[in-house]
């Protein structure tokens, strides 16, 4: 077997959503429901129409997400999340305080925070942060986690940008 030259033209996407990307998964979230009922009849175990139902939902949460206007991207390397419903002072992440980049954001960038966490869309809210070659970005996360008492717990995870800035171009005035 030979392997064949790729080449790639600059500003040429490696990878492109299909033009009817949301009617696929429209279609995914029908053919989910149709084996769902064929399991059913068919008498499938609990753990089973469980999962699927699981995925069925997460599907469909994907969509209304995409649908009022959040772009799914690619799973990034998050710095600090918190939960999307978590109470107002309770920043707390695992991997430590999302409050200590607060003082770095924009306000429009807070504002933007306070409105997606209050219609409660995402599980969680994360921080990827800046870097000398990066700008920081705020993405919002949907989990659908595996059964504890499954063989093998898996996890899938959906993100959407929420919004991003260049901090270098923010004039003193639009921090806080």
């Amino acid at each position: 077997m030979t392997n064949a030259a790729i080449t790639i033209r600059p500003g040429e996407a490696l990878a492109v959503m299909p033009p009817n990307w949301l009617e696929l998964k429209q279609e995914e979230v029908s053919q989910g429901q149709r084996a769902l009922a064929a399991l059913t009849q068919i008498g499938a175990s609990k753990a089973k129409l469980a999962r699927l139902r699981g995925r069925i939902n997460f599907a469909k949460r994907w969509l209304s997400i995409v649908e009022k206007g959040f772009v799914p991207i690619p799973r990034l390397e998050i710095s600090q999340s918190f939960r999307g419903d978590a109470a107002p002072g309770d920043l707390y992440s695992g991997y430590g305080e999302f409050s200590v980049y607060l003082d770095a954001m924009p306000v429009k960038a807070l504002e933007v925070i306070a409105a997606v966490k209050a219609q409660g869309i995402f599980d969680r809210i994360g921080l990827v942060a800046p870097s000398h070659r990066r700008d920081p970005l705020l993405v919002g996360i949907i989990k659908r986690n595996g059964n504890p008492g499954e063989e093998r717990v898996y996890s899938e995870e959906a993100n959407y940008l929420i919004t991003w800035w260049d901090p270098a171009l923010l004039p003193a005035s639009e921090m806080f």
